[in-house]
């Protein structure tokens, strides 16, 4: 396990021990559209704060097939309408295939996303 993450952390260190140096430009924008403060700890944090926080660490590099599960679970609007709008972007601009659960209520939104993109809600793609 990364020593750095075993006590309290504070968000900017964190997503450091994971390479976040290393996207900086990737990490600056998703930092934005999530509204995450680097100067947040982790054990400070709430649910919704925590998987903002998860998402930037998860979709700072750059990925050519990604894998979602109820991805929008604990994030309000527009934190959801954002990260599905980042999602729709990235499969257009780069050709990555997003492969997504989503809960009942973001389906709605997700049917504008259709390139690369396979949804599954209620056990329908």
């Amino acid at each position: 396990m990364n020593p750095i993450i075993r006590g309290d952390i504070q968000v900017a260190r964190f997503l450091d021990s994971v390479g976040g140096y290393r996207h900086k430009e990737r990490r600056d924008h998703l930092l934005d559209i999530l509204d995450v403060d680097l100067d947040w700890h982790m054990h400070q944090i709430s649910d919704g704060e925590r998987r903002r926080v998860q998402l930037v660490m998860g979709l700072m590099a750059p990925w050519d097939v990604l894998l979602l599960d109820e991805v929008t679970v604990d994030l309000d609007v527009l934190v959801r309408d954002n990260l599905l709008s980042f999602l729709t972007q990235e499969s257009e601009t780069r050709g990555a295939t997003i492969l997504c659960k989503l809960i009942d209520h973001s389906f709605q939104v997700s049917t504008e996303i259709n390139n690369h993109c396979l949804f599954r809600c209620d056990s329908h793609f």
